[in-house]
């Protein structure tokens, strides 16, 4: 799952690390599988599998994407 993430980041050239948690503190702080973190620890996205486009959520996360719609 976190490849498709981090394709469509470096498609962007948008860098990006992958972590895996393991751990039953975070299942109860993030209850979803997957989460998109900025930088600054914003939560840009959060979802149970990624979207079917994950470049249209790395768009509209760098704020290249139009419209308002969820991805």
């Amino acid at each position: 799952m976190s490849a498709l993430f981090a394709a469509a980041a470096a498609q962007r050239g948008v860098p990006m690390a992958v972590v895996g948690v393991d751990s039953d503190g975070a299942a109860t702080l993030y209850p979803h599988k997957l989460l998109l973190s900025r930088p600054d620890l914003h939560v840009a996205w959060r979802g149970h599998k990624p979207p079917e486009h994950p470049i249209v959520l790395i768009d509209r996360v760098r704020g290249a994407a139009a419209g308002g719609g969820r991805v």
